[in-house]
Parts: C-alpha cells; structure tokens; sequence
C-alpha cells in the first residue's frame, strides 16, 4: 500500500513478520495490562 506514497525500498519498509511479532507480543501481556494503541510507520522515521 505505502509503495504508491514512497520511494523507499520494500524491504526496508515494515514486514508481515514484524506487524506478527507486535501482535504476538500484545496478545501475550498479562490480562491485567491495556493496549490502547499500536502505532506503525512503515518506514524508519528520520527522527529517530
């Protein structure tokens, strides 16, 4: 989707793999911990 919007490399952007992972990890913390937002870029942001 973001291909239309940048130029960066596909494979630098953001991979199923990863988005699994995040999901993966969330669904794992204790019932007792809230998620109120998964933010994802697909690109690494030069801020950082």
């Amino acid at each position: 989707m973001a291909r239309a919007i940048t130029e960066t490399d596909p494979v630098e952007m953001t991979q199923a793999s990863d988005l699994a992972e995040l999901i993966r990890t969330a669904i794992e913390l204790p019932n007792t911990a809230s998620v109120a937002e998964l933010s994802v870029n697909c690109q690494l942001e030069e801020l950082f």
